[in-house]
């Protein structure tokens, strides 16, 4: 390390009050006649590259350290220079690189910024005795100087560039830093604050002038949220400029974070957020009624909202469309079937509003699978039943093809299904069968019970692993007698073998929605 890092130096600058780390270091170059990268090297050696990161955000302890011995300035002091300060107060932690709520990035490449990100006031800059730049003109809800009135700017007003500080000393004019010499434009050398200031809105100086109360308190001590925790407070508003955005953006357009806007789009979001936390929530919820917003668009599935924004939007997160009862549902379906030639939930949810899981509507209305398919799937068992020599696999696949031949052609559910006992049988009279009934594909309720009853006196008494319980089905691999969600997994299991996921989207578009009478095989709809 050069010798000239462990002492004390000639000019001992101190840094001033909420001033940028950056700023302090540029100010101590400049005050020896250094450059500010000849310092960087002096101090930290020439493979520092401090300057290609976001060394505000950073806060090095080496670094700190080092100025602290050049300056005399205590490492307390120091400290407060880094934007790491407001861990804690604006949100749970300040990561050194990436990402950070509220901190607007430097969109740093080969030591140059491509946008935007540090803001300045022009007659701070101009007025101060000593010129610097502050750590609050980092924030992104930080738009006007509450000190001037004004509005604050984040580029050159003559050349349009990125403010860079420490880039001002590189060049014809860097020869020899003077005082304010950072206070220039790093590209076309023009003083940032040449330039004649904006007025801002009184209400938005005020609402400015609250945020920094509460950064600096690190709770509400004002208005209804009075006690709110500094975090949780910022939290609930960055979730409310988002919906500012999208309140002046096209419908479907995808909003931007605000810490990536530029100032001018930021101050008019923080204006609209003034509005809505005026009167809260009274204002918000009006503003949700008008602009249609429900709580889905506020709590995403990777959205935690803190508790005071939680409290108003909870009770909107159920009950957000009208209940409608069994009658409506059928008037419904029944327009809807008139004029597309057939009924679709998706089109009652998008051109009528109407949020209702099908198994409300009527039976007639709801999606059926054809007879054709029916009987693909049946065959596709059929087919795994010959392609396999297993006799656990071959029992399990003829025991589906009679299962699914009850649940679609009879009105008995799956639970029913798995409950059928052999008992049941012992006092029904055997039917005539065909010959060859076993092997015709069902395409009724009394062709799926004679199937039922059939391989109850065939397979069933011939199965690979003995059955002793009193249940119709159980399954080949653990003899245990199957359950409802069994026989709904081997359906799936039938339909995805099949490739007929598409036509068959769920068991209750398979099943043919008849109802109870009375059959040959009506004894068996009671056993249990």
């Amino acid at each position: 390390m050069n010798p000239l890092a462990l002492q004390l130096w000639p000019h001992h600058l101190k840094p001033q009050s909420n001033e940028l780390l950056s700023s302090w270091m540029i100010r101590l170059a400049h005050a020896h006649g250094y450059k500010t990268e000849r310092m960087s090297r002096i101090l930290f050696g020439r493979d520092h590259a401090l300057w290609g990161k976001d060394i505000d955000k950073l806060g090095s302890p080496a670094v700190l350290v080092t100025l602290c011995t050049v300056t005399g300035t205590s490492i307390e002091q120091a400290r407060q220079t880094s934007l790491q300060r407001y861990a804690g107060f604006l949100s749970e932690a300040v990561p050194s690189g990436g990402y950070s709520p509220w901190l607007i990035p430097l969109h740093i490449h080969h030591r140059k910024r491509t946008a935007p990100g540090l803001m300045y006031c022009p007659l701070c800059l101009q007025q101060d005795d000593v010129a610097f730049f502050r750590l609050h003109w980092r924030l992104a809800f930080i738009t006007v100087c509450t000190r001037h009135g004004i509005e604050l700017r984040d580029s050159c007003p003559h050349c349009g560039h990125p403010v860079i500080p420490h880039r001002v000393d590189i060049g014809k004019l860097g020869a020899t830093p003077t005082d304010r010499a950072f206070t220039r434009c790093w590209q076309c050398h023009a003083f940032l604050s040449a330039i004649k200031p904006t007025a801002s809105e009184a209400s938005q100086g005020r609402f400015t002038a609250h945020l920094e109360e509460v950064l600096e308190r690190g709770y509400v001590d004002a208005t209804s949220l009075h006690g709110t925790h500094s975090i949780a407070y910022f939290a609930g508003l960055r979730i409310l400029t988002r919906l500012a955005q999208q309140d002046s953006l096209a419908r479907g357009a995808r909003t931007t974070a605000i810490e990536c806007l530029d100032v001018a789009r930021r101050r008019a979001i923080m204006r609209r957020v003034c509005d809505l936390l005026t009167d809260w929530p009274h204002r918000f919820l009006r503003f949700m009624l008008e602009t249609h917003i429900n709580y889905c668009n506020i709590a995403g599935p990777r959205v935690v909202l803190p508790f005071w924004v939680e409290q108003v939007v909870a009770p909107l997160q159920r009950h957000q469309h009208p209940a409608r009862g069994a009658a409506e549902l059928a008037d419904i379906a029944r327009v809807i079937s008139n004029q597309y030639g057939s009924f679709s939930p998706s089109v009652a949810t998008r051109h009528y509003g109407v949020h209702a899981d099908t198994e409300r509507y009527p039976l007639e209305y709801r999606t059926q699978v054809s007879q054709d398919t029916h009987v693909t799937l049946i065959v596709s068992l059929e087919h795994a039943v010959a392609g396999t020599v297993d006799a656990y696999k071959r029992y399990a696949w003829l025991q589906d093809q009679v299962m699914f031949n009850l649940y679609r052609f009879t009105v008995l559910t799956c639970t029913e299904i798995c409950a059928m006992t052999v008992s049941a049988f012992d006092s029904q009279t055997p039917l005539d069968f065909e010959k060859d009934v076993w092997w015709k594909i069902p395409a009724s309720e009394a062709e799926a019970l004679a199937a039922l009853q059939r391989f109850i006196h065939g397979p069933r008494k011939h199965a690979p692993r003995l059955f002793t319980g009193l249940q119709v089905f159980f399954s080949a691999f653990t003899g245990r007698p199957l359950r409802a969600s069994a026989l709904q997994a081997r359906f799936h299991q039938a339909t995805v073998g099949a490739r007929l996921t598409a036509p068959i989207p769920n068991m209750l578009a398979y099943k043919l929605n008849k109802p109870p009478r009375p059959s040959a095989g009506g004894a068996l709809y009671a056993a249990k």
